[in-house]
């Protein structure tokens, strides 16, 4: 498993978690994402990005990151989109992808 974390603008809906499977020919990828919560002065957490666990079959650390980080890379696009195409939707109001 790799776990990688980024910071888009795009969140999910308070501690909601996403699980998606991608089925290959030898192996069904897993990703799971959650939010990554940051305490703010008043000790509030607020989510502040995405952290994406990918299950992935490798022959090693390298081959599982590079694997896992195309993988992300798009899922986090998808959820960018989402996020953006919501928002213009809802005419600018917070968004909150599910």
């Amino acid at each position: 498993m790799v776990v990688l974390k980024v910071k888009p603008a795009s969140r999910l809906r308070e501690r909601g978690k996403v699980v998606l499977n991608f089925p290959e020919p030898d192996e069904t990828i897993v990703v799971t994402i959650t939010n990554i919560f940051e305490k703010d002065p008043a000790g509030n957490e607020i989510p502040v990005g995405l952290s994406l666990e990918v299950k992935v079959n490798a022959q090693n650390i390298d081959e599982a990151i590079i694997k896992a980080k195309g993988i992300a890379d798009g899922v986090t696009s998808f959820v960018v989109v989402l996020g953006r195409l919501a928002s213009r939707s809802s005419h600018r109001k917070p968004v909150t992808v599910y």
